[in-house]
């Protein structure tokens, strides 16, 4: 016998001892002992269950069990038991076979409460499986019997915990089994049915897992609920953080007990700051109605932060949270958090524009708008911070004009907005000098940046033409290599000649080819020459002269690659159907015709990019000439 044995043992010698003078039936000194140590209960003259016994109780046949085997199994009590400890009860109630747990409780009522390794009783596995005619079994014999073997009322057998301290409502809750519930519940309803290990109660389980009917059952016939759960949470936030069913728990448990709506899990939240922040209108409006009071508990704490339900719905961009809140409680407009934001400043930091918009269009809060936070900062200095388009009528604001308003770092919001590019900040000492330099710099950069834009974007275009250019000078000088027909490879004076030589769509095709090619080549070093300019000198005149020359080059030779296309498609098709030659030119031009009209009436023109081409072309002919 190993060492813990021998404690068991000598603490039931000691338990009995204590009730000697105290007749009590035999089966109580178990449960008792149970109360205290529920290893300890377990029976110690144990036999490992017979194989046959145990498959006639899974199999739930009658017929298979022989007398041997239940007088084998009277013998000792009814305790024979499987690897984990489970006696026949547990087997048959596993199995919901319910003349098997009949028939066993009709000789061994006292294996109604005694546990497996788990510390399950049968009760918890019935339970468990959902087995509603087991349960309600096991429970009539408990009540039947209580001064023979078992020694225990029904609803100390109801009551008992297994290893996770769930009972067996706990059990049937989980697994969502209402006929088992409603048969717990009732057997018990004086009864806390409190937390297991997890911190979970059975009305908790019924909330999150959106059991609506479990949760009916319990408020309407528990007479002590408990409504806890894990994390300091209560059922009514397990209602709105899981739901999900059609019918939801809120309005019945706020019926029930209204204070819950007040309670804060660790983190501070209360339901309705889950509710807002999970867009859950309906148990926000329930809530509301309850306890509008709840709207002004701040959510956090904690940690020295906080915010409110109003921000929580400002962070969520939702004007109709927002408004929700406010009917209910208007003086929420002036609440702020844990730095002094108020919900326009909240707005902004979030980004949220429907929510800028909506306050900046409500009446008579204009006090929002230049209220400062704990830093000192206005709404309009957390916008010149941050990468929001600018509402007109922030920035117009007659509250905000003049834009002297100054926060605890001696800034105004224009001193933000202009320090935050070369990463300095002003202080409100040298303010006067700073404007001074601002305006001086900013009328240099005026004066330099047409400039400056023009051989940037130049440089930028260049690159990208090279590539373009390069693409043209490859095309047109493979066309020149391998001419459309082929060439002669009969003996004669022709071979090695081309085949449509004589024909005059193909002389003009190589000619347009040729003019492609040279103005494609002429382009190229235009370009190249162009971004070693601009890398070396940067010289405005020069930069523009070479991006003119180089254009004008890739537009010939753009219009020379079209024609060459053109002409020698007719030269090879004409040889076989002249209809075919006719139609593709005639829809070769239609597409040119239709690029040429989506850049003139697309906005290109607006840069008379074609008129400015003809004018260059006439200047450089001037020259030449």
């Amino acid at each position: 016998m190993d060492t813990d044995m021998e404690w068991r043992l000598y603490k039931a010698c000691e338990l009995r001892c204590k009730l000697y003078y105290h007749p009590v039936p035999n089966n109580l000194f178990f449960f008792f002992l149970y109360q205290m140590d529920p290893a300890a209960a377990s029976p110690i003259d144990y036999l490992l269950m017979d194989s046959a016994l145990y498959e006639a109780v899974v199999e739930g046949n009658e017929d298979d069990v022989d007398e041997s085997l239940w007088y084998k199994m009277e013998q000792h009590g009814g305790r024979q038991v499987t690897p984990k400890g489970n006696t026949v009860l547990h087997i048959a109630a596993l199995y919901g076979h319910l003349h098997f747990v009949q028939k066993i409780l009709e000789k061994h009522s006292s294996l109604l409460c005694v546990p497996n390794k788990e510390n399950e009783t049968a009760l918890h596995i019935a339970a468990r499986e959902g087995h509603s005619g087991v349960v309600s079994t096991l429970i009539n014999c408990a009540k039947a019997r209580p001064e023979l073997e078992s020694g225990i009322g029904a609803r100390d057998m109801v009551r008992m915990m297994d290893g996770d301290k769930d009972t067996a409502l706990h059990k049937a809750v989980r697994k969502g089994h209402l006929e088992v519930v409603k048969l717990l519940v009732k057997e018990d309803p004086e009864f806390e049915f409190g937390a297991n290990v997890a911190g979970e109660t059975p009305l908790y389980l019924a909330a999150e897992l959106q059991f609506h009917e479990c949760l009916v059952e319990i408020l309407n016939n528990s007479h002590r609920p408990v409504f806890d759960g894990p994390l300091g949470r209560t059922a009514l936030h397990a209602a709105i953080i899981h739901r999900g069913s059609p019918k939801d728990s809120t309005k019945l448990l706020l019926e029930k007990e209204a204070s819950l709506c007040e309670v804060g899990d660790d983190w501070g939240w209360t339901p309705l700051h889950y509710a807002v922040r999970l867009h859950n209108e309906k148990a926000l409006y329930e809530i509301l109605q309850v306890k509008s009071s709840a709207a002004y508990i701040p959510a956090g704490g904690k940690e020295g932060e906080w915010t409110t339900a109003v921000h929580i719905a400002v962070s969520e961009n939702s004007v109709v949270l927002f408004k929700q809140i406010l009917q209910c409680c208007p003086l929420c407009w002036e609440m702020v958090d844990s730095k002094g934001r108020n919900a326009l400043h909240e707005a902004i930091l979030n980004n949220s524009t429907d929510m800028i918009n909506f306050i900046l269009n409500s009446p008579k809060r204009d006090h929002l708008v230049d209220e400062k936070d704990e830093d000192g900062n206005t709404p309009l200095h957390l916008l010149a911070a941050s990468n929001i388009c600018v509402p007109p009528e922030l920035i117009q604001h007659p509250r905000l004009s003049g834009g002297m308003v100054f926060n605890k770092q001696h800034l105004t919001p224009l001193d933000i907005a202009s320090q935050l590019g070369s990463g300095s900040v002003g202080k409100r000492g040298d303010l006067t000098m700073k404007t001074k330099r601002n305006d001086e710099t900013r009328m240099e950069m005026e004066m330099r940046d047409p400039k400056e834009r023009s051989v940037s974007s130049a440089g930028k275009m260049a690159k990208a033409h090279i590539v373009v250019v390069a693409l043209i000078v490859t095309v047109t000088f493979a066309a020149g290599m391998t001419v459309p027909g082929g060439y002669n490879d009969n003996q004669g004076e022709r071979q090695g000649m081309p085949i449509l030589l004589r024909k005059s769509a193909f002389k003009a095709f190589v000619v347009t080819n040729a003019i492609g090619f040279v103005c494609s080549v002429s382009s190229l070093i235009g370009y190249i020459t162009l971004v070693e300019e601009i890398s070396s000198f940067g010289r405005p005149k020069v930069v523009h002269k070479l991006v003119s020359y180089s254009i004008l080059l890739l537009d010939l030779s753009l219009t020379a690659l079209i024609l060459a296309f053109i002409t020698g498609m007719f030269a090879v098709l004409t040889v076989h159907s002249s209809a075919v030659a006719v139609g593709v030119c005639i829809g070769v031009c239609i597409c040119i015709i239709g690029i040429i009209s989506f850049l003139l009436f697309s906005g290109y023109n607006e840069h008379w990019w074609i008129v400015r081409k003809y004018e260059e072309i006439i200047q450089l002919f001037n020259k030449l000439g």
